[in-house]
């Protein structure tokens, strides 16, 4: 409470953590990791505040995923991903 007697509010609060992980099934785990948005979004480069928006990223690296082998992994891994984007 400030001195007038209302309430002042930070918020939403913003998260963006990340893991570097090794995915079964890939012959290299350079660059592999997962990313978990809350009220913010992984944009091209960058990390977005944006209240309300949620979003978990999977990274198979830069040398493999746009590789067959990259390709295969996503279609078979039985997770429900997104359209790939390049980026971190």
């Amino acid at each position: 409470m400030n001195a007038t007697g209302t309430h002042r509010f930070l918020g939403p609060l913003s998260l963006d953590v990340s893991w570097d992980c090794r995915w079964r099934g890939l012959s290299e785990f350079k660059g592999c990791g997962v990313q978990l948005c809350l009220h913010g979004v992984w944009g091209r480069e960058i990390f977005e505040s944006s209240p309300g928006e949620f979003g978990i990223w999977i990274s198979l690296g830069n040398r493999i995923a746009w590789t067959t082998e990259g390709q295969n992994w996503r279609r078979e891994c039985g997770l429900s991903l997104g359209e790939p984007q390049s980026g971190r």
